[in-house]
């Protein structure tokens, strides 16, 4: 993956959410992974309409530099979830409308995309720890699980991150995140 340039949320839902706009080669044929991070306690029913608009906004700077082509890249829209009992909501396009005879007559001029969500709070830390390579990765997600919230995350660290920030210190990237937190897992408790 090749992370390509852009933020797409708004300034104002930047304290809720941060976005991510990765591209790879499939095929010949260039896909864009945008990944929209959610930093809130509870989950938001209409997430899908708001991704929508972030895939259009994405798919517009995209032909802003690609004037001549015919095709648009896919875009594989994912949400990391953060909420506390888990994503609960729609994760197909479709099902943000009601059921029934309507929808079933006029659902193909209706636009069909399904979000993949990477719920956090439906996985143990071990989990995590478990299905990802890099330290720094498996980090970020645990922190993003198990910080809000933490009245001492310093102790949290020491008791469940310590060898994932000692896996960290060889990791060049994350020179700086050791650099801050090892002297919270060195301090006794």
């Amino acid at each position: 993956l090749k992370r390509e340039p852009g933020m797409f949320v708004s300034p104002k839902l930047r304290r809720r959410y941060t976005d991510y706009l990765f591209s790879a080669m499939l095929d010949n044929r260039q896909v864009l992974v945008y990944v929209l991070v959610e930093h809130q306690s509870r989950g938001e029913r209409f997430m899908l309409l708001r991704m929508m608009q972030y895939m259009i906004d994405i798919w517009k700077q995209w032909l802003s530099k690609h004037a001549g082509s015919v095709h648009i890249p896919m875009i594989v829209p994912v949400l990391l979830g953060n909420t506390k009992r888990g994503w609960k909501h729609a994760v197909m396009f479709h099902g943000l409308f009601e059921p029934g005879e309507p929808f079933d007559l006029l659902k193909e001029y209706i636009p069909s995309f399904s979000l993949l969500v990477d719920d956090l709070h439906s996985q143990s830390d071990a989990a995590i720890k478990a299905r990802v390579q890099e330290a720094f990765v498996a980090l970020t997600l645990l922190l993003l699980r198990n910080a809000p919230g933490k009245k001492d995350l310093a102790k949290w660290l020491r008791n469940n991150a310590a060898e994932l920030l000692k896996r960290l210190a060889g990791e060049r990237a994350a020179e700086e995140l050791v650099r801050r937190y090892e002297p919270l897992i060195r301090r006794e408790v």
